[in-house]
């Protein structure tokens, strides 16, 4: 099993912007981010269903889609972090 962050509104590390912009007083890196988890086992033959982890209960993006069609699980946790209740509960459904 695999979980890795997107950080989708962070600015690059490597960028043409000068480091004076950067430290411009009251300016905040944006922290927006969600958890994708996959596994699967070494032979490739059994594939866990991937879970999005996000900050909000009700995602907009997917507010038009039925949860059982999804092709992933969507939990949500105050910091879009796998928790082991989260992670005992995509094994368990």
């Amino acid at each position: 099993v695999e979980e890795t962050t997107f950080y989708w509104k962070n600015i690059p590390y490597k960028t043409f912007i000068a480091r004076e912009e950067k430290s411009i007083p009251g300016f905040k890196a944006s922290k927006d981010s969600l958890t994708l988890l996959f596994g699967a086992n070494a032979a490739g033959d059994f594939k866990v269903k991937s879970m999005l982890i996000d900050h909000s209960e009700k995602l907009r993006a997917l507010k038009n889609y039925i949860k059982s069609v999804q092709p992933e699980f969507y939990k949500w946790n105050n910091k879009a972090w796998v928790t082991s209740h989260l992670f005992t509960e995509c094994f368990t459904e």
